[in-house]
């Protein structure tokens, strides 16, 4: 009786944690189970699609997904709502939310869709810095939009997102540059991607590993097996599908490979099979007949699809073709191989080719078997707190950043650019090797007419690099200055513009330090009177930041 009940309890035990197995990481697979949990009045809200995140031309903001990068880089738990069964385009939560970044907006009720990404309030201190910080670096028909719900609302959570992304783009096709401009456009951080071989992967700390288009057959698709078997996620675009499917080490999605077929694929046909797959989170239409050698293939007739296969483009009109699709390898998390046609999506204006790039970081963003946060940060030679550019009256641009760590033998490279992308070095620091804070300044003495771009890149001795965000200063402004008065001040100052453009600003207080004691917004008028009666005696930077990112700075002093 004994030996029975043991043997119960033992195939329980199994039963549970096959079922936890099952459950755990069928979130890959369409009729997945859905996690719904209780969204708490104050969670941030990163929405992802295209009303309530949308540039300046109503196209989608790619820079969100540098966002949510960024948070994940500074260990951030951002969860990834999805809801289960939903029809393309459908909301994944409804709730009242106020806007809060850019600019504020009063709570209304919103429907989020594209699988927003949300952080509950226990996990939220510092985010807003962190997305004013980022966006102070980017144009303003790009910044990027959070909300804060007011009440509490039910959302099933597909992934809970806590490990570092790290993206080898692989250069066996020699292609890269198609990847990196979707890593630009969506604003992810150089410390996040490489560009390597497929070959040796899995003894590296990578995440997710893409490839671009190749036309040769070689020893990286052996490469990638290994790597995806392992837990990696893999994507293979245009050429790649063709080369890493028919391969006989591939046989990725199909037991006899694809047939690239090319098929002029009409948009008004297109058929989104499941829309509820992390994969095909993105709003609106998708052009599966854009560009390049493969833009949609087929499986080839004589076999059949394997590996948990799944599409998520096809065509009314072409029952069989693909677009674009996915397959699991392996239970646990990763083991994901990510198909998706056409050569490039390198038209930004047109909301059907943003979303191939949607689809490309999707992919990246789903959860892989390898964890690699120690492996970021050992990259990261310090510890940056802050990062800022603003222009002088005197008309030269001021750079001061503040570090809380720094490693000895590393150098900061001061870059400077016109169009965000190309950057050539106008300076060089050494760094002081403190272990507390380390505050420094560098002033460019000759900027650029127009938009100037700023970015610092910090390298060691050991080859490491990264690159802080990018700060923008326009020399164009109408606003070169601005006076305070009383100044010093007691219990209150003015600040004189001279300008009433109703343009939304920000106006903060800094101390010596750096930190930031004082915070309120408002629009610009000529004259506008802050409070600094509860401010302790000492100097302090009184900062106007403009809707542009732009930010002027004025010394106040208080008694």
């Amino acid at each position: 009786m004994k030996v029975n009940l043991k043997i119960k309890k033992i195939l329980v035990s199994a039963i549970f944690i096959l079922f936890a197995t099952v459950y755990s990481f069928s979130q890959d697979l369409p009729g997945n189970t859905p996690d719904i949990q209780t969204l708490p009045s104050g969670t941030l809200v990163i929405p992802m699609d295209n009303t309530l995140q949308q540039n300046s031309s109503g196209i989608f903001n790619l820079k969100a997904y540098g966002f949510i990068v960024e948070l994940l880089n500074h260990s951030y738990k951002v969860k990834w709502i999805i809801k289960t069964g939903k029809a393309k385009d459908e909301a994944d939560f409804s709730v009242f939310a106020e806007k809060l970044l850019p600019t504020y907006s009063a709570a209304s009720l919103y429907n989020f869709k594209g699988g927003p990404f949300v952080i509950f309030p226990a996990d939220s201190a510092g985010v807003s810095s962190y997305l004013e910080n980022y966006n102070a670096g980017l144009a303003a028909t790009e910044k990027v939009s959070m909300y804060r719900i007011t009440t509490s609302v039910s959302g099933d959570v597909r992934y809970n997102l806590y490990k570092i992304p790290r993206i080898a783009i692989l250069n066996d096709g020699s292609n890269t540059g198609i990847h990196t401009a979707y890593m630009t456009a969506a604003g992810i951080p150089a410390v996040n991607y490489t560009i390597r071989s497929a070959i040796g992967l899995t003894n590296d700390c990578i995440t997710f590993a893409s490839e671009p288009h190749i036309s040769v057959n070689g020893p990286w698709v052996d490469s990638i097996r290994l790597y995806v078997q392992n837990g990696g996620n893999f994507l293979a675009q245009c050429h790649a599908i063709e080369i890493y499917e028919d391969a006989t080490a591939g046989r990725f999605h199909a037991t006899n490979g694809v047939n690239a077929v090319n098929r002029v694929a009409s948009m008004a046909n297109a058929v989104y099979s499941n829309p509820d797959m992390a994969f095909a989170q993105f709003e609106g239409p998708y052009n599966a007949y854009y560009k390049g050698s493969i833009r949609n293939w087929e499986k080839d007739p004589g076999g059949s699809f394997v590996n948990n296969h799944y599409s998520v483009i096809g065509n009314t009109a072409f029952p069989n073709m693909i677009g674009a699709s996915v397959s699991k390898l392996k239970s646990g998390e990763g083991g994901l191989v990510f198909y998706l046609g056409n050569h490039e999506f390198d038209d930004l204006t047109k909301q059907e080719v943003v979303n191939g790039i949607r689809m490309y970081m999707n992919a990246m963003l789903m959860p892989s078997g390898f964890y690699c946060n120690y492996t970021i940060f050992a990259l990261l030679p310090v510890k940056l707190e802050y990062f800022q550019a603003f222009k002088k009256p005197d008309r030269t641009v001021a750079l001061e950043w503040l570090t809380s760590h720094e490693e000895k033998e590393s150098w900061y490279i001061i870059e400077r650019s016109i169009d965000g992308k190309n950057f050539t070095n106008i300076g060089t620091l050494d760094i002081n090797g403190k272990k507390g804070v380390g505050q420094y300044e560098f002033i460019d003495e000759n900027p650029n007419n127009g938009i100037n771009y700023y970015r610092l890149r910090i390298e060691n001795v050991n080859g490491k690099i990264f690159y802080s965000h990018t700060a923008r200063v326009s020399m164009s402004s109408d606003l070169a200055k601005f006076t305070l008065y009383p100044n010093p001040a007691t219990t209150f100052a003015n600040i004189q513009t001279g300008l009433s453009t109703n343009e939304n600003i920000q106006l903060k207080i800094a101390d010596m330090a750096g930190r930031i004691v004082y915070h309120q917004k408002t629009t610009m008028q000529p004259q506008i009177k802050i409070n600094t009666e509860t401010l302790p005696a000492g100097m302090y930077w009184m900062m106007l930041i403009r809707e542009s990112g732009e930010i002027i700075k004025n010394k106040l002093i208080v008694n």
